[in-house]
């Protein structure tokens, strides 16, 4: 599968509609707390970093992002014949997107991405008897939605809520500096 070509489809879906916007001044980066959804388990924390790039003749911003999980998503099911069985999962993700970003008032813009990721999720599953654990990779499609707001000259309060492939979703707020 060619990956320029999806890229392209992604920031030109990404900016349908959204009037006109700008493109970052310089570079930047983003360092954030993720609130995670893992399909099936308890909610647990995560950590995400983003380099971004401005490409200024199509508007748009690029992402490098990285994600990974502070803690152990967990959840435990009771069994028959079998008792109490715990699972945990962990993940660590590598993307790139494209970035539109719509400026709603003086300081605040509204912020639309897609982008191809790489997951990479581990889960364990135990009981009293027996314990096993798996690792699987996957790639796969990305979207998020947020604002930012520009806090001072040289940093912006951000929030996004981005979906990662079915499984993962987080909302995730921090700040960008640039640079």
């Amino acid at each position: 599968m060619k990956v320029r070509p999806l890229i392209t489809a992604a920031a030109m879906a990404a900016s349908l509609g959204m009037g006109t916007a700008q493109a970052a001044d310089g570079n930047y980066a983003n360092v954030q707390l993720a609130f995670a959804n893992v399909d099936g388990f308890d909610n647990t924390m995560s950590l995400v970093a983003a380099y971004g790039i401005p490409v200024k003749q199509y508007g748009i911003n690029v992402e490098l992002e990285l994600t990974k999980s502070l803690a152990d998503a967990s959840t435990s099911a009771t069994y028959p014949f079998i008792g109490t069985v715990d699972m945990d999962a962990s993940y660590l993700t590598l993307a790139g997107y494209a970035v539109y970003t719509m400026p709603l008032q003086d300081k605040l813009d509204l912020r639309a991405r897609a982008g191809l990721l790489y997951e990479s999720v581990s889960v364990s599953v135990s009981n009293p008897l027996v314990s096993a654990s798996a690792d699987g990779t996957d790639t796969g499609l990305s979207f998020g939605v947020g604002l930012s707001y520009a806090f001072k000259k040289d940093m912006n309060i951000v929030a996004d809520y981005t979906i990662i492939e079915q499984d993962i979703s987080h909302l995730a707020v921090g700040v960008q500096v640039p640079f």
